[in-house]
């Protein structure tokens, strides 16, 4: 959890968002004809969910050659 905890009493009952509008959202996500498989809520969430992803692709392009090589050969010569 690292830093959280002491993080926590500075911006509880000081969130940004309003309850009201995060319930009409997640309403109106559920009845979308194509509902999202996460429904980011807040105006830092959009950005922390986009570095996050970012960061996960980086390390799996990172590892991807890694990741590969534990494949069973399909070239019985190079087994």
């Amino acid at each position: 959890m690292g830093a959280w905890p002491a993080l926590f009493p500075r911006y509880a009952g000081n969130e940004l968002g309003d309850p009201d509008r995060m319930a009409r959202a997640i309403i109106g996500a559920v009845d979308a004809d194509e509902p999202p498989r996460r429904l980011l809520l807040g105006g830092d969430a959009p950005g922390i969910a986009i570095s996050s992803e970012e960061g996960h692709l980086a390390e799996a392009r990172k590892w991807a050659e890694v990741s590969r090589s534990t494949d069973h050969p399909t070239d019985p010569a190079t087994a």
